[in-house]
């Protein structure tokens, strides 16, 4: 069986790109084989224009913000403003805001012992693949599978961005991180299709 559908490539990583990410999902959601779609969104903005424009799409949208561990480094959370979480709960949307990073405790082995770990490794390789909106994108599903909001083995949308917006959307398989690499094939995640990616990724410093 052949499908054929139109990918979104980006020149540039970015913001900027958000509308042409959501107009991708918004196309993708029509053929209604797909119940959830989930956005990495910190302030609320992204997930927002995102519950806007498919108001009509009988979708469940998840927004996943920063966890409390941005109080670590004296950052501010909630992330989300106040009038954007009161827009998106009239929106139907689901935040979840209270999982640690899904890449967090490759931070912790780094500063321990200064060496890759297989966390660090599978993260820094869906950045050379898909850039950091790849990366995000396959972070909030896992944030939203151990939230209990999001089922595993569910297919899905999934959408990321560098630093700020979004850039990329995924159809993935959820699944929790921890069967990224199980015995039973069929618990570990998948990324079945690629909606919208950049071309050039940008190498941020952190080490996850």
């Amino acid at each position: 069986m052949l499908i054929k559908r139109e990918v979104f490539y980006f020149e540039k990583a970015g913001e900027q790109n958000t509308d042409h990410v959501i107009e991708t999902v918004k196309e993708r959601v029509k053929q209604r084989d797909l119940t959830y779609v989930v956005v990495a969104s910190n302030s609320g903005k992204t997930a927002l224009k995102l519950a806007e424009a498919l108001r009509d799409a009988k979708v469940k949208i998840v927004c996943v913000t920063e966890p409390p561990q941005r109080l670590d480094w004296r950052a501010r959370w909630p992330t989300i403003t106040e009038e954007n979480r009161k827009r998106l709960k009239e929106l139907g949307v689901v935040v979840v805001e209270n999982i640690p990073y899904a890449s967090y405790c490759s931070v912790l082995d780094n500063n321990r012992w200064h060496t890759p770990s297989p966390n660090t490794l599978v993260y820094m390789t869906l950045r050379t693949v898909g850039g950091a909106g790849l990366k995000v994108a396959m972070e909030v599903m896992f944030m939203t599978v151990w939230a209990g909001v999001l089922p595993q083995g569910e297919n899905v949308i999934s959408i990321g961005g560098t630093d700020g917006g979004a850039d990329t959307a995924i159809v993935v398989r959820a699944a929790f991180q921890d069967n990224f690499f199980a015995g039973e094939v069929s618990k570990r995640p998948m990324v079945r299709e690629i909606l919208a990616m950049p071309t050039e990724k940008i190498w941020q410093d952190e080490p996850f």
